[in-house]
C-alpha cells in the first residue's frame, strides 16, 4: 500500500502498518481457515467491501483476529471495527498522563498520521470526558527555582498564537507554522522554569494552539490528527484556571462527531462540557452545538429547547466577560446554526430566513463558516424544488470554499453539486455544473 495515501478505514490502517496488500491478507485468511478446517477462501474484493462499509461475518472476524494474533474473544466483546488494533488510547486527566501527553507531542513526527477515521473510540474518549467536569486543575511543574521565563516572552508567544489563529490555510506552510509554534510553546513548558501565573498562561497558549492545529487538520479531513491535537489541548487546558478553555475543547470534539454523524457521542461530550463550563458565552456555544446535533436526528423538541437555551445564554453575554478562546462567537453564529437546524427539521422558510440574516452579519474573515452555510442554502433551495436558486448558491459556496482552503468545505460543496445534478439532470440551470 502506498504510504502517502489517506487511510480511510481501521482495517486499511492495519494492512498499511503491516504492508499487506488486499491479496496478501486474503491468503492469510484462507490459511487461517484451513488451519481451522474451514473452506473459506476470501478474495480481495470481499476485503475491499469490509473497508468500504460492509461488516464481516462473525466467522471472518474470528479469522481476522487469528491472523492479527489477537484474543479471539475480542470480536464478541467489541463491535466491528472497534476491536481492530488501529486506535490510540486517550490518556486520563492525571499529572503523570498529562506529562506523557506533552512528551509524546514533543516527539518528532517520523510518520505523519494520515488516518481519516478517528484516533480514539468513542467509548474511550467519553471515559476521559466524563471525568473532566469534576477533575481538579493539574499541578504545574517547572525545572528549577529560577524565574527564567519572563512575562515578555509569554506576551510574545501569546500574540504569535493569536496571529496564527487568523492565518489563512492557503498561506504556504501555514499548518507548519502553527505546529512549529505549538512545539516551541511545549518546549518552553517542558524545559523552562516559571512562576505559577506564568505557567498557567503558557499552558493556555499551548491549549489554544493545539485547538487551532486540530481545526486545521479537521478542515483537511485528517480526523485522527485533529482528535489527537484536541486531546493534547484538553490536557494542557487542565493546567490553567480556565474551565471554559477545556469546555471549548470538548465542544470542538463534539462538532467533529456531529460532522461525522455520530450524534450520541457528540451530545454526550456536550453534556460533560456543560457540566463544567462557566461563562454565558461558552454555554451559548454548547447549547448551539447541542441543537445542531439534535436536529440531525430530527428531534424537534430537543433542538428547539437547545436553541432557546442558547438565545437565553446569549442575552447574558457581556463583551468584557467573553473568554478569549470564544471571542469569535457572534449573533451571526446563532442565526446560521439555527438555520441549519431548521433545515434538518424540514422548516425551509425559517431556515432560509436565518441563513440570510446570519450570513449578512458574519465577519468577512469567517470563510469556512460562510462556505458551510452557503452550501446549506443550496441544500434548502433544492429541497424546495428551486433548482436555479440551488445552482446559484452552490456556485457561490464553491468559490468561498476554495478561498477558505478547507478541504472539508470543498468536499461538502462537491457532494451537494452532485446531488443537484442527480435531482435535476435535465434542468437548464444545471448545465453550468457539468
Amino acid at each position: 500500500m502506498e504510504q502517502h495515501q489517506a487511510v480511510r478505514h481501521p482495517l486499511a490502517f492495519v494492512r498499511a502498518e503491516r504492508r499487506w496488500s488486499l491479496e496478501h491478507l486474503a491468503r492469510l485468511l484462507a490459511l487461517a481457515a484451513e488451519r481451522r478446517g474451514l473452506r473459506y477462501a476470501p478474495g480481495r474484493d470481499r476485503i475491499w467491501k469490509w473497508e468500504h462499509g460492509q461488516t464481516p461475518s462473525d466467522d471472518y472476524q474470528l479469522l481476522l483476529a487469528d491472523v492479527l494474533s489477537l484474543d479471539p474473544r475480542l470480536p464478541g466483546r467489541m463491535p466491528w471495527p472497534v476491536w481492530l488494533p488501529a486506535f490510540d488510547t486517550p490518556r486520563p486527566l492525571t499529572p503523570a498522563d498529562s506529562r506523557a501527553v506533552l512528551q509524546e507531542a514533543l516527539m518528532p513526527d517520523v510518520t505523519p498520521d494520515r488516518r481519516t477515521f478517528l484516533a480514539y473510540t468513542s467509548t474511550a474518549l467519553l471515559a476521559v470526558a466524563a471525568a473532566w467536569p469534576a477533575a481538579a486543575p493539574l499541578p504545574l511543574t517547572s525545572r528549577g527555582a529560577a524565574d527564567r521565563v519572563d512575562e515578555e516572552l509569554v506576551d510574545w508567544l501569546e500574540q504569535r498564537a493569536a496571529d496564527l489563529a487568523e492565518v489563512t490555510p492557503q498561506l504556504p506552510a501555514a499548518d507548519r507554522l502553527v505546529d512549529a509554534h505549538l512545539h516551541t510553546c511545549l518546549q518552553v513548558i517542558d524545559e523552562g522554569s516559571y512562576r505559577p501565573a506564568c505557567g498557567r498562561r503558557l499552558h493556555a497558549i499551548a491549549a489554544r494552539l493545539a485547538q487551532t492545529s486540530g481545526w486545521r487538520a479537521f478542515d483537511q479531513g485528517q480526523h485522527a490528527t485533529a482528535q489527537r491535537r484536541w486531546h493534547l489541548a484538553l490536557h494542557t487546558a487542565q493546567h490553567t484556571d480556565d474551565a471554559d478553555l477545556g469546555a471549548g475543547v470538548l465542544a470542538d470534539m463534539a462538532y467533529q462527531y456531529t460532522w461525522m454523524r455520530q450524534i450520541g457521542t457528540s451530545t454526550a461530550l456536550l453534556g460533560y462540557a456543560l457540566e463544567g463550563s462557566g461563562s454565558a458565552a461558552m454555554r451559548c456555544l454548547l447549547h448551539l452545538r447541542t441543537a445542531r446535533a439534535c436536529a440531525t436526528t430530527g428531534d424537534a423538541r430537543a433542538t428547539t429547547a437547545a436553541l432557546a437555551a442558547s438565545e437565553q445564554a446569549w442575552e447574558r453575554v457581556r463583551g468584557d466577560r467573553t473568554p478569549a478562546a470564544i471571542g469569535w462567537l457572534s449573533l451571526a453564529d446563532l442565526r446560521v446554526d439555527a438555520g441549519r437546524c431548521w433545515l434538518d427539521l424540514g422548516n425551509l422558510a425559517k431556515a432560509d430566513a436565518a441563513f440570510v440574516e446570519g450570513l449578512e452579519a458574519l465577519a468577512p474573515r469567517r470563510q469556512r463558516t460562510r462556505a458551510v452555510f452557503q452550501t446549506a442554502q443550496a441544500e434548502s433551495a433544492l429541497a424546495a424544488g428551486d433548482v436555479e436558486r440551488a445552482v446559484h448558491h452552490i456556485q457561490v459556496a464553491g468559490a468561498t470554499a476554495r478561498a477558505s482552503g478547507a478541504a472539508r468545505c470543498v468536499t461538502a460543496v462537491d457532494r451537494q453539486r452532485r446531488r443537484i445534478r442527480r435531482t435535476a439532470p435535465g434542468h437548464e440551470a444545471v448545465a453550468v455544473l457539468a
